[in-house]
Protein backbone atom coordinates (compact mmCIF):
# COMPACT_ATOMS: atom_id res chain seq x y z
CA UNK A 1 0.00 0.00 0.00
CA UNK A 2 1.47 3.35 -1.18
CA UNK A 3 1.26 6.54 0.70
CA UNK A 4 -0.88 7.95 -1.98
CA UNK A 5 -3.38 5.05 -1.60
CA UNK A 6 -3.14 5.27 2.73
CA UNK A 7 -3.53 9.68 2.13
CA UNK A 8 -5.32 10.06 -0.64
CA UNK A 9 -5.40 13.83 -1.89
CA UNK A 10 -9.25 13.60 -2.30
CA UNK A 11 -9.89 11.62 0.96
CA UNK A 12 -8.21 13.16 3.63
CA UNK A 13 -10.10 10.73 6.07
CA UNK A 14 -7.21 10.25 8.62
CA UNK A 15 -7.19 12.75 11.60
CA UNK A 16 -4.54 12.69 14.83
CA UNK A 17 -5.12 14.35 17.54
CA UNK A 18 -1.18 16.13 18.01
CA UNK A 19 0.02 16.09 21.49
CA UNK A 20 4.06 16.83 20.97
CA UNK A 21 6.23 19.19 22.44
CA UNK A 22 5.73 21.86 19.37
CA UNK A 23 1.79 21.49 19.72
CA UNK A 24 1.44 22.28 23.29
CA UNK A 25 3.83 25.16 22.89
CA UNK A 26 2.69 26.49 19.65
CA UNK A 27 -0.65 25.21 19.66
CA UNK A 28 -3.74 25.47 16.20
CA UNK A 29 -7.23 25.67 16.28
CA UNK A 30 -7.96 22.38 17.92
CA UNK A 31 -4.52 20.63 17.56
CA UNK A 32 -6.37 18.01 15.38
CA UNK A 33 -4.34 17.38 12.15
CA UNK A 34 -5.52 15.88 8.92
CA UNK A 35 -2.66 13.84 7.30
CA UNK A 36 -2.00 14.45 3.75
CA UNK A 37 0.44 13.16 0.90
CA UNK A 38 4.16 14.42 2.02
CA UNK A 39 6.89 15.81 -0.37
CA UNK A 40 9.60 13.85 -1.00
CA UNK A 41 11.80 13.09 1.36
CA UNK A 42 8.69 13.14 3.73
CA UNK A 43 6.37 10.29 3.44
CA UNK A 44 3.31 12.68 4.83
CA UNK A 45 2.46 15.98 6.15
CA UNK A 46 0.81 17.17 9.05
CA UNK A 47 -2.24 20.07 8.11
CA UNK A 48 -4.45 21.13 10.94
CA UNK A 49 -7.81 19.85 9.98
CA UNK A 50 -9.47 23.42 10.78
CA UNK A 51 -7.52 26.13 9.12
CA UNK A 52 -4.91 24.10 7.15
CA UNK A 53 -1.55 25.67 8.29
CA UNK A 54 1.44 23.52 7.69
CA UNK A 55 2.24 21.91 11.22
CA UNK A 56 5.05 19.17 10.30
CA UNK A 57 6.24 15.90 8.95
CA UNK A 58 4.47 12.32 9.90
CA UNK A 59 7.77 10.68 10.58
CA UNK A 60 8.55 7.33 8.19
CA UNK A 61 7.48 4.68 10.90
CA UNK A 62 4.49 6.36 12.01
CA UNK A 63 3.49 6.11 8.39
CA UNK A 64 4.15 2.64 8.21
CA UNK A 65 2.64 2.13 11.04
CA UNK A 66 -0.44 3.66 10.11
CA UNK A 67 -0.50 1.79 7.06
CA UNK A 68 -0.05 -1.51 8.70
CA UNK A 69 -3.45 -0.89 10.93
CA UNK A 70 -5.73 0.74 8.45
CA UNK A 71 -4.29 -2.33 6.21
CA UNK A 72 -5.12 -4.90 9.15
CA UNK A 73 -8.51 -3.23 10.48
CA UNK A 74 -9.85 -0.38 7.78
CA UNK A 75 -9.54 3.07 8.75
CA UNK A 76 -10.07 4.63 12.02
CA UNK A 77 -12.99 6.08 13.15
CA UNK A 78 -11.55 8.45 15.81
CA UNK A 79 -8.56 10.47 15.64
CA UNK A 80 -5.13 8.67 17.04
CA UNK A 81 -2.90 10.41 19.38
CA UNK A 82 0.22 11.54 17.77
CA UNK A 83 2.68 12.61 20.57
CA UNK A 84 6.88 13.07 20.02
CA UNK A 85 7.79 9.80 19.89
CA UNK A 86 4.41 7.61 19.99
CA UNK A 87 1.39 7.09 18.00
CA UNK A 88 -1.44 5.94 19.87
CA UNK A 89 -0.01 3.11 21.84
CA UNK A 90 2.68 2.31 19.45
CA UNK A 91 5.68 3.48 20.98
CA UNK A 92 8.69 4.53 17.80
CA UNK A 93 12.37 4.80 18.07
CA UNK A 94 13.90 6.57 20.31
CA UNK A 95 16.41 8.18 17.47
CA UNK A 96 15.38 11.36 16.69
CA UNK A 97 16.28 13.02 13.50
CA UNK A 98 19.64 14.49 13.61
CA UNK A 99 20.23 18.04 11.03
CA UNK A 100 22.46 20.17 13.29
CA UNK A 101 23.55 23.71 12.76
CA UNK A 102 19.98 23.18 10.05
CA UNK A 103 16.71 25.16 10.33
CA UNK A 104 13.93 26.55 8.65
CA UNK A 105 11.68 29.45 8.29
CA UNK A 106 7.99 29.72 7.22
CA UNK A 107 5.59 33.42 6.71
CA UNK A 108 3.71 34.35 9.79
CA UNK A 109 0.56 34.03 8.53
CA UNK A 110 -0.92 34.50 11.84
CA UNK A 111 0.98 38.43 12.60
CA UNK A 112 -1.11 40.53 14.46
CA UNK A 113 0.63 43.77 14.95
CA UNK A 114 3.49 45.43 13.26
CA UNK A 115 5.84 44.42 16.15
CA UNK A 116 5.26 40.49 15.61
CA UNK A 117 7.43 38.65 13.64
CA UNK A 118 6.85 38.32 9.56
CA UNK A 119 8.75 35.05 9.83
CA UNK A 120 8.58 32.30 12.17
CA UNK A 121 10.47 28.54 12.24
CA UNK A 122 13.07 26.65 14.36
CA UNK A 123 16.56 25.94 13.85
CA UNK A 124 19.08 23.47 15.59
CA UNK A 125 22.43 25.40 15.97
CA UNK A 126 25.78 23.36 17.60
CA UNK A 127 23.21 20.94 19.12
CA UNK A 128 20.69 23.37 20.77
CA UNK A 129 17.41 23.86 19.43
CA UNK A 130 15.65 27.19 18.88
CA UNK A 131 12.34 29.00 17.77
CA UNK A 132 13.09 31.36 15.26
CA UNK A 133 11.49 35.07 14.83
CA UNK A 134 12.75 36.99 11.43
CA UNK A 135 11.91 40.50 10.76
CA UNK A 136 12.03 42.17 7.15
CA UNK A 137 13.78 45.71 7.48
CA UNK A 138 15.12 47.93 5.13
CA UNK A 139 18.39 49.40 5.74
CA UNK A 140 19.54 53.23 5.30
CA UNK A 141 20.56 52.33 2.21
CA UNK A 142 17.08 50.85 0.89
CA UNK A 143 18.15 46.94 1.17
CA UNK A 144 15.89 44.65 2.82
CA UNK A 145 17.35 41.56 5.01
CA UNK A 146 16.06 39.90 7.82
CA UNK A 147 16.94 40.22 11.22
CA UNK A 148 16.74 36.71 13.57
CA UNK A 149 15.92 36.50 17.55
CA UNK A 150 16.61 33.20 18.53
CA UNK A 151 15.06 31.26 21.80
CA UNK A 152 15.70 28.38 23.19
CA UNK A 153 12.90 25.83 22.50
CA UNK A 154 13.94 24.65 26.40
CA UNK A 155 14.37 27.51 28.87
CA UNK A 156 16.69 26.35 31.45
CA UNK A 157 15.80 26.85 35.09
CA UNK A 158 17.64 29.19 37.42
CA UNK A 159 18.77 26.99 40.11
CA UNK A 160 16.87 28.15 43.38
CA UNK A 161 18.35 28.60 46.54
CA UNK A 162 17.25 26.11 49.00
CA UNK A 163 16.25 27.46 52.39
CA UNK A 164 16.50 26.18 55.77
CA UNK A 165 13.05 26.05 57.82
CA UNK A 166 14.52 24.42 60.67
CA UNK A 167 14.58 26.87 63.72
CA UNK A 168 17.41 26.77 66.11
CA UNK A 169 17.26 27.36 69.67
Amino acid sequence: MSDADLFPVSARTLVVQLDRGIDRDRPCCTNLATIYVGKPPHSAELRCACCGRHRGWLPHEASEFLKAITKQFGAPTEPIMLSDNSIGDHVMSNSKYDNPNAGVLFKNENKQSETHSDYRGELNAAGIDYWVDGYVRTSKKGTRFISFKLKPKKEETKAKPEFNDAISF
